[in-house]
């Protein structure tokens, strides 16, 4: 793994860390493939990150179907949980999988944040 890669994945324990609401997080490209995951085992990143990505490229062309701008983030709640895919330009999205109940409006907080973090490494200028 990267310096670079290395970064992220400790800017993503952190966020999990600091939300106990958050189970899994993933840093996924727009072709739906992992960039680099904190998740539990046994969980298949490269399945999340396909479902991810498929969710967030229907959602983009909702989004412009129904003229409502970019798309900045998306979120799935289910009984047993909710998963928020943010969009972060550069071809690539956050997704977050949260446990039940989980305080929506703390983990997007924590998620802004991280976004702000991972930008700041630019991670995204040059290949890793």
């Amino acid at each position: 793994m990267s310096e670079k890669a290395t970064n992220v994945q400790v800017i993503l324990d952190e966020l999990r860390k600091i939300n106990p609401d958050i189970e899994a997080c993933s840093l996924i490209s727009a072709d739906g493939l992992p960039i680099v995951s904190v998740i539990p085992s046994g969980t298949d990143e490269n399945k999340i990150a396909a479902m991810a990505a498929a969710i967030e490229s229907v959602s983009e062309r909702v989004i412009n179907e129904l003229q409502r701008g970019d798309l900045k983030q998306v979120y799935i709640e289910g009984t047993k949980g909710g998963v928020i895919v943010v969009n972060m330009g550069l071809d690539t999205a956050l997704v977050v999988i949260m446990k039940p109940k989980a305080k929506l409006g703390l983990v997007l907080l924590d998620v802004r944040e991280t976004i702000k973090k991972l930008l700041r490494l630019e991670f995204f200028s040059q290949s890793t």
